[in-house]
């Protein structure tokens, strides 16, 4: 009886033969292909139905700057982009139609005072014989009476009486005519005095009009990315140029269809590219609008989109006009994942430099192998001038209406209190007998605005410089450490700083200044390229009453070492800059000045820095050098 089958094998089929299973890499790689198109697909169709992706648009305030007339321009004072105050000299028109009715107006105003002139003269005549045209009727009337009882007596003639009568009839008609005219002539002096102060007020209101040609900034802002050229012909209704002030916000369009959550508040992203920034939803608006070209699509076109408006934070640092995307945070705090892993990375770089410093003391601290080779604790009754130059300058730019912002520093705003530096400063609300001094060094009809500063005698080189401050805890006022050496050499000016400044902001524009932030400069001139800033965010305040060590570490570098600036805050670093660190030695300063803006607004009284003592230890081997300093006994008491 069969059971089973017995199997054959086969004749291709070898004893040793072993077959070898093969992974087939190709198969996985096309489903993977096929997978990722499928989702890039579905996330092009429907994609933006799940996620927040939101096209926008960086918007300020935008002010026209556009004449009422027709003019030409001859002169541009501003290019797209430049930061402009309130009131300052934008463009200067010339317009011959204005010019010629300020011209007729000027001769109608003088045609008016002429006849003026002459009705006032023959009013005064008026005035005059009125007096004696009413003497002589009187006196008639007197000689008519007698005549008339002569005439009764029959003592005269008739021919007397008709030449008394017509007599008497022709001195009535002139004080008549007297009065009338007394009359007439005051109402056409009225009236041609309303005339010409019609004719002033048109006068006024033209000249207030064409201000010399003067088109000035209505606010404080940025210059547009279009300006007018020299040459041009504007009528009414072309613009100049624009001015964008007050802060960005972003104009957001929404997409057709949506299945996620848009409210008031939210947080979301918005990204252009090269920045990003974090934002607020703070209105989902009512309307819809047609998109612009640039967010159109060619194979999904959509013709309107219903807006949002979103709330930057300060310090985005977007241009105006700037095409954004919006999209959902991850993270509560909007943290980008790149971001965060960079931003770890750098605290632990920190940290792990910071622990190496507190374990070798002797490699990072100069006071624990060396006295310091400048030092000053500030203990004497008065400033030890053999150390110390009083500054008795201006610097900060001018106000709108070319002013200097600030009134410098003052010798009389310096001091030794209680064994240390006080350095005063005086704001907007100071009504006191210290006065400041202009750019040119004349005196200040007020002591507003008025710092105080003090710089070594001698040129310090690669090293480490501290000082342990309190600094001047009000917005307005700058507090600062830095060294500096300024030298003009053709059109090239050779400044080299090294700054720690407080209060501090996020970014480049003047927003966010806060005392938890701090500015680390470097500098070695004044063209583009050549200073380096950091916006430092500090642990908390440093306005908070107390005294702070603030250093940098400066190396201007050698043949085993490279250039860097260091800056540290109570002995923890919290700033490195390795390009544009200077190479010449330099006054150590310290002071309290008024910025332009960029510190806030000076609405307090009176302030003060205080400082207990300065330190500096030389750094030997370093590629500094003496370089002789331009106007280096100019400003100083």
């Amino acid at each position: 009886m069969i059971t089973r089958l017995r199997q054959r094998e086969r004749l291709d089929t070898l004893g040793n033969d072993t077959r070898v299973a093969n992974f087939r890499w190709g198969r996985y790689v096309y489903f993977a292909l096929l997978i990722a198109f499928f989702l890039g697909l579905a996330n092009y169709l429907v994609g933006s139905w799940i996620f927040l992706r939101a096209d926008g648009l960086v918007l300020q305030e935008m002010f026209a700057v556009a004449p009422s007339y027709e003019g030409k321009i001859v002169s541009v004072h501003v290019k797209p982009g430049q930061k402009v105050e309130k009131g300052e000299l934008l463009v200067r028109l010339e317009s011959s139609t204005l010019v010629r009715a300020l011209a007729e107006l000027s001769f109608r105003e003088a045609e008016i005072t002429s006849r003026l002139e002459q009705l006032k003269s023959k009013l005064a005549i008026s005035e005059t014989m009125l007096p004696l045209a009413q003497s002589q009727l009187a006196e008639m009337d007197k000689g008519v009476a007698s005549l008339g009882q002569l005439k009764r007596r029959q003592l005269t003639n008739q021919q007397r009486v008709e030449e008394l009568v017509i007599s008497h009839y022709s001195a009535s008609s002139q004080l008549a005519e007297l009065e009338v005219q007394k009359n007439s002539l005051g109402r056409e002096i009225a009236a041609n005095e309303a005339a010409r102060a019609e004719a002033v007020a048109a006068s006024d209101d033209l000249k207030r009009l064409y201000n010399n040609g003067a088109l000035t900034a209505p606010t404080a802002g940025t210059v547009g990315p279009v300006v007018a050229s020299s040459g041009e012909v504007l009528v009414p209704g072309d613009r100049a140029l624009e001015v964008f002030s007050g802060a960005p916000y972003v104009l957001a369009y929404l997409p057709e269809t949506y299945l996620f959550d848009v409210r008031s508040n939210q947080r979301v992203s918005a990204s252009s590219g090269r920045q990003q920034a974090i934002g607020r939803i703070v209105e989902i608006l009512p309307v819809a609008a047609n998109l612009p070209a640039e967010f159109q699509n060619t194979f999904r076109p959509r013709e309107r989109s219903q807006l949002i408006r979103v709330e930057l934070d300060r310090g985005a640092g977007f241009p105006s006009g700037q095409k954004v995307r919006l999209t959902r945070c991850l993270f509560e705090n909007c943290e980008s994942v790149l971001s965060m892993a960079g931003r770890v990375g750098a605290w632990v770089s920190r940290e792990a430099r910071n622990r190496l410093r507190a374990i070798a003391p002797a490699q990072s601290s100069p006071s624990s192998i060396a006295e310091p080779d400048f030092s000053d604790d500030f203990n004497g009754q008065r400033l030890d001038r053999s150390k110390w130059l009083v500054g008795k300058r201006n610097w900060g730019g001018k106000d709108g209406e070319g002013h200097d912002y600030n009134g410098g520093v003052s010798p009389q705003n310096v001091g030794l209190q209680e064994g240390a530096l006080v350095l005063k400063a005086l704001g907007d609300s100071y009504r006191g007998p210290v006065r400041g001094v202009n750019r040119d060094g004349t005196p200040r009809e007020d002591g507003t605005r008025v710092g105080a500063m003090i710089a070594t005698r001698n040129y310090l080189g690669s090293g480490r410089y501290e000082a342990r401050l309190k600094v001047a805890p009000v917005l307005g006022v700058a507090t600062a450490m830095w060294a500096f050496h300024y030298r003009e050499e053709g059109n090239h000016i050779g400044n080299h700083e090294i700054d720690i400044e407080f209060p501090g902001r996020p970014g480049p524009p003047h927003e966010g200044v806060s005392f938890n932030r701090m500015l680390a400069n470097t500098w070695i001139g004044e063209r583009e390229g050549e200073s380096t800033t950091q916006y430092v965010h500090l642990p908390a305040t440093i306005a908070d009453g107390q005294f702070h060590i603030v250093r940098f570490d400066w190396r201007a570098g050698s043949a085993t070492s490279a250039p860097s600036v260091v800056f540290f805050v109570d002995g923890r670093e919290v700033a490195s800059i390795d390009t544009t660190v200077p190479t010449r030695r330099s006054r150590l300063y310290l002071g309290a000045w008024f910025p332009k803006g960029w510190a806030g607004q000076p609405t307090f009284a009176e302030a003060e820095v205080v400082v207990d003592w300065v330190r500096y230890w030389r750094f030997d081997g370093q590629d500094d050098r003496d370089v002789e300093e331009s106007f280096a006994s100019v400003g100083w008491e």
